[in-house]
């Protein structure tokens, strides 16, 4: 199996960085993917402001030269995208919704972003889904959410980019509540609704499962083989830190909080074949940057270790 790692944290560290740079770093660590972040380049007020001077206010081929140097440093360093992910943010002005400037801002962005992600090479792009049950309740933010997903289902047909839904969670209050897609039966109904209008998939984030303590192995066996990307990093169970795997045991000397049999055993019930993914870029902000490349090279040797335990064949395991 393939194994990649976000760019958040490799690639880009500093706006000045050479984009080759941050690619030579991936490749030394021994990674075959990369997970391209769109958000990363922008500052995220920028998405809903109309009238900011923003990159994603570039047109088409401006963007296309912006990142020409990224795509070239992938192709360069023997690396390929298999994933990216889209700009995302809470809906602004949400009595407004659709009809709202801000709202009709970023859709021109993400629109954007779906035609780069494209022209790139990149086959799978993670949207997020608009989180707003709490405030709106469950219906709206099905309707909102449709309304969406069928608006982007055509520009990312023409681009051969299949778009992606991930389990979502928000936090009110102070409390993290679960959000989009935290259910299996939801993603699937999500799914099954979005077949009309085009080709979507789903993006496993298993740090954010962890959150709220559901079934690791049941929601992968439930969704199945329409996952066709993962998010791969761990947290305590209270706060979405994307660190490395293996990282926080529930007690001295005891298993981790996050429950990895349940994601072997899932991913190997479902037989998926696709990138080991790394969600991971804050940790290389949280060691000393002497670190990283140490950090990078343990990341890689989880997915050694990840892809021999679903690879394996034996059925009495």
């Amino acid at each position: 199996m393939e194994i990649g790692i976000q760019a958040i944290g490799s690639i880009w560290r500093t706006p000045e960085e050479p984009a080759d740079i941050g690619f030579r770093r991936i490749k030394e660590a021994g990674f075959d993917t990369v997970d391209f972040n769109f958000e990363m380049f922008e500052e995220f007020d920028n998405f809903f402001d109309p009238e900011a001077e923003g990159l994603y206010q570039k047109d088409i081929e401006g963007l296309k030269k912006y990142f020409l140097p990224y795509k070239e440093a992938c192709a360069k360093e023997g690396l390929k995208f298999s994933q990216g992910h889209a700009p995302f943010g809470k809906l602004p002005n949400e009595k407004e919704g659709i009809e709202g400037a801000q709202y009709k801002h970023f859709l021109s962005i993400q629109k954007k972003v779906i035609e780069i992600a494209g022209w790139m090479g990149i086959p799978y792009l993670v949207v997020h889904p608009w989180i707003t049950r709490k405030r709106q309740g469950l219906k709206a933010e099905w309707e909102l959410n449709m309304l969406y997903y069928k608006e982007l289902a055509p520009v990312a047909k023409a681009a051969g980019v299949v778009l992606c839904l991930e389990n979502m969670f928000d936090t009110v209050a102070g409390k993290l509540w679960e959000g989009p897609c935290s259910d299996p039966d939801e993603v699937n109904a999500y799914l099954d609704a979005l077949e009309a209008y085009g080709d979507f998939a789903f993006c496993l984030d298993v740090g954010h499962i962890n959150l709220f303590g559901r079934d690791m192995e049941d929601f992968i066996r439930k969704v199945g083989k329409r996952i066709k990307i993962l998010h791969l990093h761990e947290n305590d169970g209270f706060h979405d830190l994307h660190n490395m795997p293996f990282t926080f045991p529930r007690a001295w000397g005891s298993p981790t909080v996050q429950d990895w049999e349940g994601i072997i055993n899932g991913l190997r019930a479902i037989g998926y074949d696709g990138v080991l993914n790394f969600e991971t870029g804050p940790v290389m902000y949280s060691v000393p940057e002497e670190l990283n490349h140490a950090a990078r090279l343990f990341i890689h040797a989880v997915g050694e270790y990840l892809s021999k335990r679903i690879t394996y064949s034996d059925a009495s395991q």
